[in-house]
């Protein structure tokens, strides 16, 4: 099912979105830079604050894999902060540095542009577009690409864009660069092959500290990506009216088709992730399958350009440990993004002091060690 212009804006006018029309340009999606951050994270699209486009999408990766199908191991991969050529930590991709370069980013309103692409057409088409906003009197910097692909190519990120908004409105933490396993995970005596989940949604005990200071708001959840810019758009306080809730682990996953002819896939994609006992609920995201055909999997479709959701008939079965182990895990990966916040000169003294090293002896290892020992109240004070 591939998604025309037309449709694409229908949907983001229900959510609801503002729609404009720029003379010259056609008809974009308002939105405030807040908002706007998460679409370009999710679905890769270009902001043009440079003639050619630029996402962030991917800024923030800490691990490619969970400790729970690691032996409890934390390996750590460089994305939001980087290993320069001594394989110490260098800055990355911090709040920042992000800031200094592209500080259009994370002020004023926003304005989506659709631009569809046909088969076979070149889609390096962001010089063109760069200027073609110019010579009708408008900042490109105020504008973020979207490739809509007449084929149907990457679409499959728009339906991760729109369950995210749906579970961050229910309170939760959402990423669609979702840390899972590939193969070879070793669980009740069976050697299981895992792949990559297109989407997750998750809660711990953490969503307390993180509302207490105002980094999420008292309903909302927030993507994690932006979690490591969150200060480049709010301003991080304690509540002095704050009260703890209880928050039990939760933790959902999605596998996104962009057509209901990859269902079989689909569906042997969600056995294998439910196979690992981790997850509490397990969909499947495509915008033309009302019914999947499975008990145990729910489902997310499109229904008169509104997202809908039907629940499974049966519930899942989950490993209480390996859920402790996630949880924890998780915890930590939101500290990492979080410190993505702290100025990391700052951030550098702060290792050095505690472990005795050079600046230059300061290894991924040390930083993740940090992060499974500091306090969110400890870790706010470095930002």
């Amino acid at each position: 099912m591939a998604l025309k212009k037309t449709e694409l804006l229908n949907i983001f006018n229900l959510i609801p979105f503002d729609l404009l029309e720029l003379k010259g340009i056609g008809t974009v999606i308002k939105m405030e830079a807040y908002s706007a951050f998460d679409f370009s994270a999710i679905t890769g699209a270009n902001y043009l604050v440079e003639p050619i486009g630029v996402t962030m999408k991917g800024r923030n990766e800490t691990f490619i894999h969970r400790a729970v199908f690691q032996e409890g191991s934390y390996i750590y991969s460089p994305g939001l902060f980087e290993r320069n050529i001594n394989r110490s930590l260098s800055e990355g991709n911090s709040a920042d540095k992000l800031l200094r370069l592209y500080p259009d980013v994370f002020s004023g309103d926003k304005y989506i542009l659709i631009n569809e692409i046909s088969t076979g057409s070149n889609s390096n088409i962001d010089i063109n577009v760069y200027n073609e906003i110019e010579k009708h009197g408008f900042n490109p910097k105020n504008f973020v690409l979207y490739k809509l692909f007449e084929s149907g190519q990457s679409q499959e990120s728009i339906y991760e864009y729109f369950t995210s908004l749906f579970y961050i409105k229910k309170g939760y933490i959402v990423e669609n660069q979702t840390p899972w396993f590939q193969q070879n995970y070793l669980y009740k005596g069976e050697r299981l092959n895992g792949g990559i989940p297109d989407f997750s949604a998750f809660k711990t005990d953490i969503i307390n500290p993180l509302r207490e200071f105002s980094i999420l708001s008292s309903n909302e959840g927030i993507l994690i990506n932006k979690i490591p810019v969150i200060k480049n758009f709010i301003t991080i306080k304690k509540k002095t009216d704050f009260t703890v809730s209880k928050v039990n682990y939760d933790l959902i996953i999605g596998e996104v088709k962009s057509d209901n002819s990859s269902i079989d896939q689909a569906i042997r994609q969600m056995n294998k992730y439910s196979n690992v006992e981790l997850a509490n609920k397990i969909y499947s995201i495509i915008p033309n399958c009302k019914n999947n055909g499975s008990e145990n999997f729910g489902e997310f479709y499109l229904d008169q350009n509104i997202l809908k959701i039907n629940e499974s008939k049966k519930s899942l079965m989950v490993n209480s440990v390996s859920q402790q182990i996630d949880r924890d895990w998780i915890n930590v990966n939101v500290k990492l993004n979080l410190l993505g916040n702290a100025n990391f000169n700052l951030l550098m003294q702060y290792l050095i002091n505690k472990y005795g090293l050079t600046k230059d002896e300061i290894k991924s290892f040390h930083l993740i060690d940090f992060a499974m020992n500091i306090s969110i109240p400890e870790l706010i004070k470095i930002i």
